[in-house]
């Protein structure tokens, strides 16, 4: 585990998942409770957008269209609350693994040496 991955896979991830609750909060909490449809739909579309299926069905009227493009937003969201989760849980992973991998490395280091 190095670094570079510690900050990338770790803390950057981390920060960002604060910052889409810090700033999301507006969206999810209603009358001082967390929505948590709202809540997965938020960070799911967030981390979901790369993997979200678009379908723009051509020879439909703009209702039929828009309903669909609204359909494969939800779908994404739903997709992409799994994906946030797991990421989530790497992120974990990342924060608490560094440490501890310092911490063998710098034991076998002192333990060879003397």
């Amino acid at each position: 585990m190095t670094l570079k991955n510690y900050i990338r896979k770790g803390v950057l991830v981390a920060v960002i998942f604060i910052l889409i609750g810090w700033l999301g909060q507006y969206f999810y909490m209603v009358d001082g409770e967390v929505d948590w449809f709202r809540f997965a739909l938020l960070y799911g579309i967030l981390m979901g957008i790369p993997h979200m299926l678009v379908v723009v069905p051509l020879k439909w009227d703009i209702s039929g269209m828009v309903g669909m493009m609204a359909f494969c937003v939800l779908i994404g969201g739903l997709f992409g609350c799994i994906i946030a989760a797991g990421l989530a849980v790497r992120a974990a992973f990342y924060l608490a693994g560094y440490p501890v991998c310092l911490m063998f490395r710098t034991f076998r280091g002192r333990t060879s040496r003397g």
